[in-house]
C-alpha cells in the first residue's frame, strides 16, 4: 500500500459497487506487487581503495651529551697563586734540556723564575714548561687567566715566552699574552686578561708557560702571581667593570643609594660592612674586592654629619669577613718606596677608600676602615698626604653644608681606563712578603639627592678622577681641576655608579662637570 499512496497523493479513491453481497470476497482493486519480483542486479562493487602505508615513524632525537663530571682533582674558579710562597699545585716538564740543569726555580721575592743563562759563553738550547694543576671552568660565564711577570735579555719575547692551554678536545694550544714587560727593566707588569671562553664547556684545562732558549739567546723570565677567575670586566689590570645588562644585579636590589651595578656571579668579593649607630644597626660602607690582586675596585658609603667627629685610633687588620688568605697584612707599613731607590722619606701608605676621618663620629664604624681590603699602596707624600687628603676633607663639608642631608660616596681604584694596558707596578709587602699592584688611578663620584614625601625628585653628581702620581705639595688644592662627570669615569671604568636612582634623574646628574653646581645643591 505503500507504493498506491505514492500513485495516488494523500487521498484514497472510492472503491465502486459491483452488486456482489457484502459478504462475498471483495478483491482489491490495487494488483499485490510481484510475491518473488527478480531482483535488480546489484552493481559493481566498487573496488576498496588501497590503504594508505602507515608513515614511518620519525626517529627518536638523541639525547644530548651530559656535561662531563669535573675531575675530583681539579681546583675550582676563581683560584690564584702567589709563586713567592711557593709553587702550588703547578709541575714543571722538561721537553728538551740538560741532564742536571734546572730551568725553572722558585724564589721568595720573585716568584717562579726561568733562566737558561750559565754564563756569556754557555746558553743552554731548552724548552720547559710549568704546568698548572687541573682547573675547572665549570659555571663559570667568562674565564679569564691573569698574571703578573717581567722579563729581560729576550731576543723575540713572543717566541721565548708563551701562555699554553690543554683540554681534552683541542690538546695544547697557543693563547696571546697582551702585555709583555719592557725587557729594559725588572718592573713587574700585569699580561692583561686572557679570554678562556672556548674551554669553560671542557671538563677540565691545564695552563703553561711555555720557556724556550737558544744557544744564542736566553731570556730570565720572572712569574710572580697567577690569577684565573670568572669575570665580566677588565679587572686584574683593568677594573672590574660590570657590563652585562642582563645580569642579576644585587647592588640595584639591595637600594642603596650609594651603590654601583654589580654581578654576584664574577669571582669578586662584595661586602657590606654594618655597625651600631644611634642605636640601631646601620650599614657602614661596601666593597668589590678582587682578592687577586688585593684590590677594592669601589667602596661606596652613605656620608652624614653625625658619621663625622675626632680623634684616630689605629685598628689595622685582617677584614674578618673575608678568609685572611685573600688579604696582605697591614699591620703595620708596606716598607716599600716610591723611587727606584729605597727612601724612607717617600714611602707607600696604606691609603684608605673610605677614609677613617669619615666615620670618627662612630667608633665601631671607624675601626672597620682599617680593614685589609680598603687599603691600597699609595704614595704619601704629593698624593695621600696632599692633594688626595685635601680633597676627602672637601667631601666632609660638602657633607657638612646647611641643608646637606647625605652625600653618597663612591672612591675607587683603577689599573686601566677601558681599552688601555698601562703597566701595572708591583711593590712586596714587608709584612707578609706578598707582591701588591700598584693602582694607576683614583677617584671619586658624589651624589646628592632632593627628597619629597618619600620620593627623590632631583639629583646632582660629580666625579674626580686622577693619575696616581706626585703631584707635589703646592698643588694639593687644585683638586677641582681634576673634575669630570660620573658619565666619564662611567666610561673609564665600565661601572654602573649610583644605579638605584631612575634613569631620567641619572642622565641629567651624571652629565654634570660644574663643581659649582654641585655644592650650591641643597
Amino acid at each position: 500500500m505503500i507504493l498506491a499512496l505514492l500513485a495516488y497523493g494523500c487521498e484514497r479513491p472510492e472503491i465502486p459497487d459491483n452488486g456482489k453481497d457484502d459478504d462475498k470476497e471483495q478483491v482489491d482493486p490495487t494488483p499485490d506487487p510481484d510475491p518473488d519480483p527478480e531482483p535488480d542486479p546489484e552493481p559493481d562493487p566498487e573496488p576498496e581503495p588501497e590503504p594508505e602505508p602507515e608513515p614511518e615513524p620519525e626517529p627518536e632525537p638523541e639525547p644530548e651529551p651530559e656535561p662531563e663530571p669535573v675531575p675530583e682533582d681539579a681546583v675550582t674558579l676563581p683560584y690564584k697563586v702567589d709563586f713567592t710562597a711557593g709553587i702550588d699545585k703547578f709541575t714543571i716538564e722538561d721537553r728538551q734540556c740538560p741532564e742536571n740543569f734546572d730551568v725553572w726555580m722558585q724564589d721568595a721575592s720573585y716568584g717562579m723564575v726561568a733562566n737558561a743563562f750559565v754564563s756569556s759563553s754557555l746558553r743552554h738550547e731548552t724548552d720547559s714548561w710549568l704546568v698548572s694543576p687541573k682547573i675547572s671552568l665549570s659555571g663559570a660565564s667568562a674565564p679569564v687567566l691573569n698574571f703578573t711577570h717581567v722579563h729581560k735579555f729576550a731576543t723575540s719575547p713572543k717566541d721565548e715566552m708563551t701562555v699554553m692551554v690543554y683540554s681534552e678536545s683541542t690538546d695544547w694550544t697557543e693563547l696571546a699574552i697582551p702585555n709583555y714587560a719592557s725587557n729594559a727593566d725588572w718592573n713587574f707588569v700585569s699580561s692583561g686578561d686572557m679570554d678562556l671562553s672556548q674551554w669553560k664547556s671542557e671538563p677540565y684545562i691545564r695552563i703553561a708557560f711555555r720557556y724556550r732558549s737558544t744557544v744564542s739567546s736566553s731570556a730570565k723570565w720572572e712569574i710572580k702571581s697567577v690569577s684565573v677567575k670568572a669575570e665580566t670586566g677588565s679587572s686584574g689590570g683593568g677594573n672590574g667593570g660590570a657590563d652585562d645588562s642582563n645580569a642579576v644585579n644585587p647592588g640595584k636590589l639591595l637600594g642603596w643609594m650609594e651603590l654601583p651595578a654589580y654581578r654576584s656571579d664574577d669571582g669578586m668579593y662584595q661586602v657590606a660592612h654594618f655597625a651600631q649607630m644611634d642605636g640601631s644597626t646601620q650599614r657602614n660602607y661596601t666593597i668589590y674586592y678582587d682578592a687577586s690582586m688585593y684590590t677594592s675596585y669601589w667602596v661606596a658609603y652613605p656620608l652624614c654629619s653625625s658619621h663625622l667627629g675626632s680623634g684616630r685610633v689605629e685598628t689595622w687588620g685582617y677584614d674578618p669577613n673575608l678568609p685572611s688568605s685573600l688579604q696582605t697584612s697591614v699591620d703595620s707599613g708596606y716598607g716599600a718606596s716610591v723611587s727606584t731607590e729605597y727612601d724612607s722619606s717617600n714611602l707607600y701608605a696604606r691609603g684608605h677608600q673610605i677614609p677613617n676621618a669619615d666615620r670618627t663620629g662612630v667608633r665601631a664604624m671607624a675601626n672597620q676602615t682599617y680593614y685589609s681590603p680598603n687599603l691600597t699602596p699609595q704614595i704619601q707624600n704629593g698624593f695621600n698626604g696632599d692633594i688626595w687628603a685635601q680633597l676627602e676633607i672637601r667631601v666632609r663639608d660638602y657633607a657638612k653644608a646647611s641643608g646637606v642631608d647625605t652625600v653618597y660616596v663612591v672612591t675607587g681604584a683603577a689599573f686601566n681606563k677601558r681599552g688601555e694596558s698601562k703597566t701595572v707596578k708591583y711593590i712586596t709587602n714587608k709584612n707578609d712578603g706578598f707582591s701588591l699592584p700598584v693602582p694607576n688611578y683614583y677617584y671619586k663620584v658624589l651624589l646628592k639627592v632632593h627628597r619629597s614625601g618619600g620620593s627623590i625628585t632631583a639629583a646632582s653628581a660629580i666625579g674626580y678622577w686622577f693619575e696616581h702620581r706626585d703631584y707635589g705639595s703646592a698643588a694639593k688644592n687644585d683638586y677641582d681641576d681634576y673634575a669630570v662627570s660620573v658619565d666619564s669615569i662611567e666610561e673609564w671604568t665600565g661601572f654602573d655608579f649610583f644605579a638605584n636612582l631612575s634613569e631620567s634623574l641619572q642622565t641629567t646628574a651624571e652629565s654634570n662637570t660644574s663643581v659649582s653646581s654641585f655644592s650650591s645643591f641643597r
